[in-house]
């Protein structure tokens, strides 16, 4: 998922559980921040990984043998 989404500007990883928990501490005190990345992870969600755009990757994928997307090397 790291190529996918980008941390701290789409959504945030965190490898324990305290480091979770500092985040959810971190973020519940700073709206605009947790907002902002929120919305930027919603966006890029639905421009990049929306139905017609899955869709068309796999046709190309398919006709094609490989498609033109950062992220086609976990795919093929």
């Amino acid at each position: 998922s790291e190529i996918l989404f980008q941390d701290g500007e789409h959504l945030r990883y965190f490898e324990t559980a305290e480091q979770c928990l500092e985040l959810a501490e971190y973020y519940l005190a700073h709206d605009r921040e947790r907002q902002k990345i929120a919305r930027q992870g919603m966006e890029r969600a639905h421009e990049h990984f929306c139905t017609q755009r899955i869709a068309a990757d796999m046709f190309t994928l398919l006709t094609k043998g490989s498609y033109d997307r950062p992220w086609s090397e976990i795919i093929q």
